[in-house]
């Protein structure tokens, strides 16, 4: 049996220099590398579950009816109050000039109304200058009374006494005539007094129903200009402008479509974003309000952007799901729970990217806790 011959070849010169510069440059590069990052974990919080998010305002219409005109297109900058519907005024208009007819013709109850005081006050008035003249003249009358009742009485002594020629029968009949005469005036004075004491008695009646009359056009008045007013204001509702400046996105009518109240038309999204972070819980204790962070979009590829920690949410995410998961059922499994954090970004780090970071997408954001 022979004996197996074993080679004794040296190796080759540049395998041996291979393997020296392994040892000598990439393994310490390696190494450290491994330190960078192990030091990096144990010092920074970081998470991958990190969106930009920002305002969106649904713009939608307060009332029924038919676009008439678009004023914006799609991805398009607008400013606060800027036109962007028009819809079709012409049954609001028609309401309005009926409202308007309405509020006129309330105008003149109103006016017939206070005409008509005026002229119950100028009566009342009249009826008191008529008591006053009344009782002027039952004074008078009763002083007539007085004067032919002793008229009377001195012409009945003169004829009793039966001396010829001291009062003839006419004048005795002249005096009696007289006294007749003016106890007759008295009682029709009295008469006249007292209309015109019934007349006023039912003076405040009537000026208080003139009153009553007066306030019932003004409340029919009232009822008019809120007419008026809403109908001004349905028709103001048909001009739908921006609530605030943005870009106009995600268009969703057309001219001519008819829209109901509370259908959205376009989204306007807010200039200001900020990132949204969820960080699980365990990861919370070295954040703090104001630190600052690192943050990588996911568009801008090899781009850092300095931000700062602005407010944590007030509960953990799960908590505003639909359904929140209830614990107390018996079937508990602990979930590591996740915290929303809002994270701005420095202005003068994204201003020449500003049109890029758009809500919605991606980010890794990096805190330095230790």
């Amino acid at each position: 049996m022979s004996t197996p011959t074993i080679s004794t070849v040296p190796p080759k010169p540049r395998r041996r220099w291979l393997r020296l510069f392994l040892l000598i440059v990439l393994l310490p590069a390696a190494a450290v590398w491994a330190f960078g990052f192990v030091r990096h974990i144990l010092t920074h919080e970081e998470t991958e579950d990190a969106y930009v998010t920002g305002t969106i305002h649904t713009i939608s219409s307060r009332l029924p009816g038919v676009v008439e005109q678009i004023l914006v297109a799609e991805n398009t900058d607008v400013k606060a109050g800027q036109l962007l519907v028009k819809l079709d005024t012409r049954d609001l208009d028609l309401r309005c000039e009926q409202a308007q007819v309405a509020v006129q013709q309330a105008q003149a109850q109103v006016a017939e109304a206070d005409a008509k005081l005026a002229e119950v006050i100028a009566q009342n008035e009249l009826a008191k200058s008529g008591v006053d003249l009344a009782k002027a003249n039952v004074v008078r009358d009763e002083a007539h009374v007085a004067k032919a009742g002793r008229d009377l009485a001195r012409a009945q002594e003169l004829k009793s006494a039966g001396t010829g020629g001291a009062i003839s029968e006419a004048s005795y009949d002249d005096a009696k005539s007289t006294n007749d005469t003016t106890v007759a005036t008295l009682q029709a004075t009295k008469a006249t007094l007292e209309a015109a004491m019934a007349y006023i008695g039912t003076a405040k009646a009537r000026e208080t129903f003139a009153h009553a009359e007066i306030e019932a056009a003004k409340a029919a008045l009232k009822v008019a200009q809120s007419s008026l007013r809403d109908a001004e204001l349905q028709r103001s509702y048909t001009s739908i402008t921006a609530p605030v400046a943005g870009r106009v996105s995600r268009k969703a009518s057309e001219v001519g479509n008819r829209i109901q109240a509370g259908q959205a038309l376009f989204a306007l999204v807010e200039p200001d974003v900020w990132v949204q972070a969820n960080f699980k819980e365990t990861q919370l204790s070295g954040l703090k309000v104001g630190s600052p962070v690192d943050v990588e979009v996911d568009a801008l590829p090899g781009r850092h952007f300095n931000a700062h920690i602005d407010s944590f949410s007030a509960a953990s995410g799960a908590q505003f799901a639909l359904l929140p998961p209830d614990n107390a059922t018996g079937n508990f499994t602990k979930v590591v729970q996740r915290v929303p954090v809002k994270i701005v970004f420095d202005p003068e780090s994204i201003k020449d990217v500003r049109e890029q970071i758009r809500p919605g997408i991606s980010v890794v954001v990096s805190i330095a806790v230790k």
